[in-house]
């Protein structure tokens, strides 16, 4: 039996990425200073989102819905954290982040769930609890992974500044490599922010990397 395969637009989450033909040497210097006002502002809408996703829990416990406020709020927040690794330290764009919803060159998109199951909340919960075996082992599991996959991400971000500052040019197979890094991250994170129930989440679909409009 053939198994359907989703199409980009068919996938809950979609993170899109668009590669840049040429890319600013000087603002390499200065990226790490400029995303200092964001990186205030994301400190507190992060502790914020922990509340409200505390909220949303119960919420989908008692309802099975995740109030669509508060869902917005949390993709607002993802959307957001995307944009500013993206400037920096990715290094995936030159387009400076808009301080909350905008139009720029990555984007984060998330559909609403009518329902979610209250059987994968309790499993978040049990996995999150510290004395379970689960917890243990995923935490091992997760920085074991996370620190093989983003050890090769800061290489890699090493050469690709060295490449950027003497050719302009970010090299289009790094750039794909790192664009589904980033997106694996953060559409695993809107796994735990219970935003979805998919375990595909964790997987690579739903990230894709186009070609940059062309300048009018």
């Amino acid at each position: 039996m053939a198994t359907h395969v989703p199409t980009f637009e068919q996938v809950p989450i979609r993170i899109e990425f668009d590669y840049p033909e040429r890319m600013s040497r000087w603002l390499l210097w200065f990226k790490w200073l400029l995303i200092i006002p964001h990186q205030i502002v994301l400190s507190f809408y992060g502790v914020a989102v922990y509340v409200t996703t505390f909220i949303a829990w119960w919420a989908i416990l008692f309802t099975g819905r995740y109030p669509q406020g508060l869902f917005d709020f949390a993709v607002g927040y993802m959307r957001w954290t995307l944009r500013v690794s993206a400037y920096f330290p990715l290094l995936m764009t030159d387009r400076y982040p808009p301080f909350g919803s905008g139009d720029h060159t990555v984007r984060y998109e998330a559909d609403y769930p009518q329902s979610l199951s209250r059987g994968v909340l309790l499993l978040r919960f049990f996995m999150a609890v510290p004395v379970s075996p689960f917890f243990w082992l995923a935490l091992l599991a997760s920085y074991v992974l996370f620190f093989l996959v983003f050890s090769l991400v800061y290489a890699a971000i090493a050469w690709i500044w060295l490449c950027v500052l003497c050719t302009g040019k970010y090299p289009r197979g790094l750039y794909n490599f790192v664009a589904a890094v980033a997106g694996w991250q953060h559409r695993a994170t809107a796994w735990w922010f219970l935003l979805r129930d998919d375990w595909s989440l964790f997987g690579a679909q739903g990230v894709r990397v186009v070609e940059a409009p062309a300048a009018s």
